[in-house]
């Protein structure tokens, strides 16, 4: 996909087989930590410290963004990420950067080989203000599925249940969006 600078994207994976990418709370740490580190062209020296969240440094002082990460949501399968392309060809090396970083320290810290993630990043172009409400939407709601208690098959029983789950997940932005409160109660 050719990334056009200043439109946004729907950019998302999972693990190979649906295989769990986050495992534990650093798992979750250190990829939302590489979210700002690889926001660069520059080079990130990462392999001294790989299992240290504390060992990911910027070679360079030039914190020029490559994206503006506007929602993401971690999923312990999968991942979700609304980016804005900031400079040419940011997206691209972004991505590339975080997904090849992520897999390193997994296949480290787990003992493991091989692939991650299930094929290359996929994208979709937010081409509308209701596709990217969507979006939002979406990323807000999708660990909804993490809730126990058959949910899906007997129906939503408990929606002040619904929304402090959602209120209390900590691995993504949505809970910033406050607005869906009124809605779900409405």
């Amino acid at each position: 996909m050719k990334y056009i600078t200043g439109e946004y994207y729907h950019v998302y994976n999972r693990g190979t087989d649906k295989r769990k990418v986050f495992q534990t709370k650093q798992d979750y740490t250190r990829f939302l930590n590489s979210l700002n580190v690889f926001n660069t062209f520059d080079r990130v020296d990462h392999t001294n410290r790989i299992l240290s969240n504390s060992g990911l440094e910027r070679i360079s002082t030039n914190l020029d963004s490559i994206v503006e990460v506007v929602d993401y949501c971690l999923m312990p399968n999968h991942f979700h990420l609304i980016l804005k392309q900031l400079k040419d060809d940011g997206i691209s090396k972004f991505t590339q950067k975080v997904s090849i970083a992520h897999t390193q320290y997994f296949n480290l810290k787990y003992d493991r080989s091989g692939v991650l993630f299930q094929g290359r990043t996929k994208a979709k172009h937010v081409n509308s203000q209701e596709y990217y409400q969507y979006l939002i939407d979406y990323v807000y709601f999708n660990p909804i599925d993490l809730i126990e208690s058959g949910w899906k098959e007997n129906g939503i029983r408990d929606i002040n249940k619904v929304i402090d789950f959602l209120d209390n997940y900590r691995w993504t932005s949505g809970k910033n969006h406050v607005r869906f409160k009124d809605q779900l109660v409405a």
